[in-house]
C-alpha cells in the first residue's frame, strides 16, 4: 500500500479526525483531502509528509518500509 492510501485508510478508519482541520492545520489548500478520499482526485506527493506528521499524534504509524 502506499502512503497515500495508507493515510486514505487511516482517515477512513478514524473517522472523528476533521478534514478540514487537518488541511488548515498543514497548510493544505481546502478541499483537497476531501476529494482525495472521495476518489474525486489524487493526494499530490507534496502534501504526504505534512499531513504524516500530524497523523502521527492521532496513531497514524508509518508503514515498515518508512522505518
Amino acid at each position: 500500500m502506499d502512503k497515500a492510501e495508507q493515510i486514505k485508510s487511516f482517515l477512513k478508519s478514524h473517522e472523528l479526525i476533521s478534514v478540514r482541520g487537518l488541511e488548515n492545520k498543514t497548510g493544505i489548500p481546502n478541499d483537497t483531502i476531501k476529494k482525495f478520499l472521495l476518489g474525486d482526485r489524487p493526494l499530490p506527493a507534496k502534501h504526504i509528509p505534512a499531513i504524516e506528521t500530524v497523523l502521527l499524534e492521532y496513531g497514524y504509524t508509518l508503514s515498515e518500509v518508512e522505518k
